[in-house]
């Protein structure tokens, strides 16, 4: 024996550098070369190897998977067969698109020319997604060659990990499922399928990515419970309306027929016939399939172009129209002609765009519509001018808003209402939609001549915060209105409880020595309104609504049938009495912040419906009036400019959160203040739908901005707000057509 260790066998066994050193013996050696020349078809042994796909890192199931395949290569080469064993890349192109998109700063805009010596924004991003907004449109083949030179890289990349693995395949006879040889034998193999005769046109609906604007398999599907509601919609039918609930109302107008099941005793009379479709007058035809589920919904369903996969078949089975509204953005376009929607989803047959909004990564929603703003016109031009404040609703998306008569001179007489609404279309911004006074000067005497305001302009009637002390006088004014149709406005306000207070009632009033207005001096006086709405069928709005006990009664009222809707204002939303802090008058509103019971239970309101809208209560004051004790400040704050961004706050820090079940909570703040207003009002505004006046808003809901006097165009400065950072700014507005506000 010996002591000395031979030098061909190591110290210490390693395996670190084991599959560089035999993988380039392998290769140099040619060792799994398959010689195609040499070998028969009897010897060779074939191996048809699933392309991996060449994006990310490898998966344990990944070498599990081709090491088994290994093992039966190399079991074969050992039996004397000559095996063919290539590998391939495969290019998944989802993941690809989304890896360009993020490595280059690009997404693909198939709109665009061809740009022949492109060079894109940055090279070697993170990753990580990114908004489209922040990224260059690109044509569609500017955008292929930057997946082509991506692919190619990650390829390089992939393979040298691959070759970690010491695979026994033939590392020359490697190839790319989307490389040229690829595509030169699919495009051979479909000329052979046209001169066979086997090539047809037909419409096949594919799986589209809206996000990436690519088409996508039916494994890259991922199925997810989402929070939904039914929404009921009435189709017009020859004997009465037929009653579909539905999850995705926003297809209405991509609706092509209803369909119910075969054996369905409900709808059977109904298969065969037509109805005509809610918004849009569109006769459809009612069918029969088995697909149909009698136990979902009211058991029958509009087939839409194209809401999921079952519509795809029952179009198919059908032989259904298309009736397609979504673009491929995933959003429905809108075009405008002159002043009104002409379309959405699909441009009408001649349309040729003036101007075109690029609003990828930004929401597309009705104008806003705002319940109460006061103008300051005329008589308070010191506090705010219509110029300022017409700024301020542009800047703030606000394209119809309701002005209170409380001017000076108070709007009781036709020609005042009319000089306000020539002064405000001379602007060409906003609508201006004035209340009239339902007194003469406010003073809760005479009445005003409602008729006369009406023909002039006016779309209701009301007190402003002057409360009627006679309750035969606002009886007398609720039976003239009933009897022609007017709706009162009024704040529920007691004429004596509360008067002179300035913070609500409760243990912070006191300790700060404020004199109080209590809940009752609200709830009394809707109990009084209410008894009146029942003698006289009037039909009443309830304004800036302040307390839990308010809501519940109103909540009742609806119950019962009572004609009465009302809103609240956007900073009683999150603000209680405690941001009244150290006397900043700032805070001082009327009506006032109450509770923190009080504040949820608004917030709640405006989830289940008992509040029809939230207003801006867009009141502005000058410093003069402002910067004083908080006793002696006059009431009130901006609201124009927060309206969107304190809605979109409630959407996010409540709605989203309850997990009730509900429409989508940027949907619900949306409708609580463009459609639900304008519900409120009757005015012809707040929907996208076709033939509609073109008030239209663009905005971005990720934005943040910050609170600032400088950041305000209202000559009203003052607003709890000031500091804060809030989400959601507007990017353009559009009036009647026109651009009227677009941000730099």
């Amino acid at each position: 024996m010996t002591d000395s260790v031979p030098s061909s066998i190591p110290a210490k066994p390693v395996l670190e550098g084991l599959e560089s050193k035999w993988g380039e013996t392998w290769e140099n050696q040619g060792t799994y070369l398959f010689d195609r020349d040499a070998a028969t078809r009897e010897g060779v042994y074939s191996i048809d190897t699933p392309p991996p796909t060449a994006s990310g890192s490898l998966h344990i199931g990944h070498v599990f998977s081709y090491t088994h395949t290994d093992v039966i290569a190399r079991f074969q080469r050992m039996r004397g067969k000559s095996v063919f064993y290539p590998i391939g890349w495969d290019d998944n192109g989802l993941p690809t698109e989304r890896r360009v998109q993020n490595y280059y700063g690009v997404r693909c805009d198939p709109s665009l020319p061809y740009e022949a010596d492109f060079t894109p924004p940055f090279e070697g991003g993170d990753n990580k997604s990114s908004k489209a907004a922040d990224q260059k449109p690109v044509s569609r083949r500017n955008f292929i060659e930057l997946c082509e030179r991506l692919t190619v890289e990650d390829e390089k990349q992939f393979e040298a990990l691959w070759r970690e693995l010491g695979l026994s395949v033939d590392w020359t006879q490697t190839y790319r499922t989307i490389g040229d040889e690829s595509l030169r034998a699919s495009q051979l193999a479909f000329l052979g399928n046209v001169e066979r005769g086997e090539a047809y046109q037909a419409m096949a609906p594919t799986l589209w990515d809206v996000t990436f604007r690519t088409a996508v398999a039916q494994a890259e599907l991922e199925d997810k419970e989402q929070p939904g509601a039914y929404h009921r919609l009435a189709f017009h039918g020859p004997a009465g309306d037929i009653f579909i609930e539905t999850t995705r109302p926003e297809l209405l107008p991509a609706c092509v027929a209803l369909v119910a099941h075969p054996d369905d005793p409900r709808y059977a009379d109904l298969v065969g016939t037509t109805v005509r479709s809610p918004l849009f007058d569109v006769e459809i035809p009612v069918v029969a399939h088995h697909l149909a589920q009698q136990d979902k919904g009211s058991g029958i369903a509009m087939i839409c172009t194209f809401g999921d996969l079952t519509d795809v078949i029952w179009w198919r089975d059908l032989d259904l129209p298309i009736r397609a509204v979504i673009g491929f953005d995933g959003r429905l376009d809108v075009y405008i002609v002159v002043v009104n929607i002409a379309s959405t989803g699909t441009a009408t047959v001649g349309f040729t765009a003036d101007h075109t909004i690029d609003a990828a990564g930004l929401v597309v929603a009705p104008g806003l519509v705002v319940l109460a703003a006061r103008l300051r016109e005329p008589g308070y031009e010191y506090k705010a001018t219509l110029d300022s404040e017409m700024q301020a609703a542009m800047q703030g998306g606000v394209t119809s808003l309701v002005c209170p008569p409380d001017t000076d001179p108070v709007l009781d007489e036709p020609g005042l209402v009319e000089m306000l609404k020539h002064r405000a279309r001379s602007l060409n911004q906003a609508h201006v939609h004035p209340l009239g006074a339902l007194t003469m000067g406010l003073k809760g005497k005479a009445l005003t001549e409602m008729a006369e305001l009406t023909e002039s302009g006016c779309i209701g009637f009301s007190q402003a915060e002057e409360p009627i002390e006679d309750t035969n006088v606002l009886l007398r004014a609720l039976q003239y209105a009933a009897t022609f149709g007017f709706t009162v406005w009024l704040r529920p306000q007691d004429a004596h409880i509360g008067r002179g207070g300035i913070a609500a009632s409760g243990p912070l009033a006191s300790r700060l020595g404020l004199s109080g207005v209590p809940v009752m001096s609200e709830t009394i006086a809707l109990h009084t309104i209410f008894e009146l709405m029942r003698a006289t069928g009037a039909r009443v709005h309830l304004c800036r609504i302040s307390s839990a006990a308010g809501l519940e009664l109103i909540r009742g009222a609806k119950a019962e049938g009572l004609p009465v809707t009302c809103d609240v204002g956007a900073h009683h939303v999150h603000m209680t009495d405690a941001d009244i802090g150290f006397f900043d008058s700032n805070a001082r509103m009327t009506p006032p912040f109450r509770s923190q019971r009080d504040r949820d239970a608004i917030r709640l309101g405006l989830l289940d419906g008992t509040i029809d809208a939230l207003c801006s209560d867009h009141t502005p004051v000058d410093d003069d009036e402002k910067l004083l004790p908080f006793g002696e400040a006059s009431p009130g704050a901006t609201g124009l400019e927060l309206l969107l961004s304190l809605s979109l706050k409630w959407a996010t820090d409540y709605a989203a959160q309850q997990n009730t079940g509900a429409t989508r909570p940027l949907a619900r703040a949306i409708a609580r203040i463009t459609s639900e207003p304008a519900r409120v009002a009757g005015l012809a505004a707040g929907t996208l739908s076709v033939g509609a006046v073109a008030d239209v808003v663009v905005f971005d809901p990720e934005a943040h901005w910050t609170v600032e006097a400088s950041a305000l165009a209202s000559q009203g400065k003052h607003t709890p707000f000031l500091g804060y950072n809030l989400a959601g700014q507007v990017r353009t507005t559009i009036v009647a057509g026109h651009v009227a506000f677009q941000r730099s």
